[in-house]
């Protein structure tokens, strides 16, 4: 029996009906393991990452229910139709080598990156998915590692699988998952696995015993991203990229090098708010939450709703108490304005009836301003975000 099953479902989750993953544990074997993902999805939140919404306990059995996404997997997409085109399949190393430097920094080794674990989201973005494997570095050199030998001698997928990982899984770190994202980005070059063998005996003999891979023809990249491919998948650790902060600025730059432009990741955050010591504080805590986001200002509705017309915004944070507007009608007058963009509104009053006139003003998200901390609201505007692109349902 599967350790885990997702299912698609509508879920009501607190910001209404959305088409939702719930991926909830059957074997009970595997309880650690799947917790520690519990733990894990939350303390992430990155447009290349897939987002968890809830994480709970239904009737003794948990569950974690995390956006849809469209899909396939680059495992399917390549199976279906064949191998990608260098150019299409570099875009997508970029995208999940920012997911890692995201997930590196705050220490956390994603220990099975693999086509089957990178999904497309339908609006041209790729989204890693899966920390049942993940390891969060604690203090010193303790690392939260699985501490099931059964389940660590077969954790992992082999033909990505760094040589030091498939030795021992506690060695794995983050130079182990630039090596999985390298051998993923041969998958997509060529449609086959790097590492040779039709059993799991000759593949570990191949990687392990006489170093057997196969070889990246010359023609399937421009020689500035080659010489990148073959010190990500280099056998030695000490030959390969030490941060994925590096491994990403080489790609962007080997792109750019190829005439061909890098895509923006930023998330455009507007705030709105009068009081200069509640958007010092604001401000401070979204600089340090998170550096996907790009910061716009403004302390009266008429002024944010300019910098609207004029910049790409993504989503704001609204006060409802403003020189030009109070109460809930500053909530209708930006979404009469601005409907397409997701509201959060950041509040002295954490009345309960407040928090509803406000759901039905439009709003999308309430959290009151003595509540704020880099992680709720990192969690709010992530959660936010995907939940105002992912299709509605509704229930009859």
């Amino acid at each position: 029996m599967a350790s885990e099953s997702t299912l698609e479902v509508g879920c009501n989750l607190r910001l209404g009906f959305v088409r939702t993953t719930i991926k909830i544990l059957e074997n009970m074997r595997m309880s650690r393991r799947f917790r520690r993902e519990m733990d894990l999805v939350q303390k992430l939140a990155h447009p290349n990452i897939v987002t968890a919404y809830e994480v709970d306990d239904y009737q003794g059995i948990p569950y974690i229910a995390m956006e849809l996404l469209e899909g396939p997997d680059l495992n399917a997409l390549v199976e279906q139709a064949g191998r990608l085109a260098w150019l299409e399949s570099t875009r997508a190393i970029v995208q999940i080598s920012r997911a890692l430097v995201h997930a590196h920094e705050r220490e956390l080794t994603h220990r099975d990156i693999k086509p089957g674990n990178i999904l497309r989201n339908g609006r041209g973005c790729v989204k890693l998915v899966d920390l049942g494997l993940a390891a969060m570095r604690r203090t010193g050199d303790e690392t939260d590692l699985l501490d099931a030998t059964q389940e660590a001698q077969v954790a992992g997928t082999l033909p990505f699988m760094a040589p030091e990982q498939a030795s021992s899984l506690t060695t794995a770190d983050k130079q182990s998952d630039i090596y999985s994202l390298g051998a993923t980005w041969f998958y997509l070059l060529t449609g086959k696995s790097r590492l040779p063998g039709k059993t799991l005996a000759e593949q570990f003999s191949n990687l392990l015993v006489t170093r057997k891979f196969r070889k990246l023809p010359d023609d399937r990249l421009p020689v500035d991203l080659m010489r990148i491919y073959e010190r990500m998948v280099a056998y030695s650790p000490a030959d390969r990229y030490t941060s994925t902060r590096q491994l990403n600025y080489d790609l962007e730059c080997g792109l750019r090098s190829c005439g061909y432009s890098v895509l923006s990741n930023k998330i455009t955050v507007l705030v709105i708010e009068d009081s200069q010591l509640d958007m010092l504080r604001t401000l401070e805590i979204l600089r340090k939450t998170n550096t996907c986001l790009s910061l716009h200002q403004a302390t009266t509705l008429r002024e944010g709703l300019n910098v609207y017309r004029y910049s790409k915004i993504d989503l704001a944070l609204l006060d409802l108490t403003l020189p030009d507007s109070d109460g809930i009608e500053t909530v209708r007058r930006f979404r009469k304005v601005a409907p397409e963009v997701p509201v959060v509104v950041l509040s002295g009053n954490s009345d309960p009836s407040l928090f509803e006139a406000c759901l039905q003003a439009g709003c999308s998200g309430f959290i009151p301003k003595f509540e704020l901390t880099a992680h709720k609201i990192e969690r709010l505007i992530f959660v936010t975000l995907s939940k105002a692109s992912s299709p509605s349902v509704s229930v009859t």
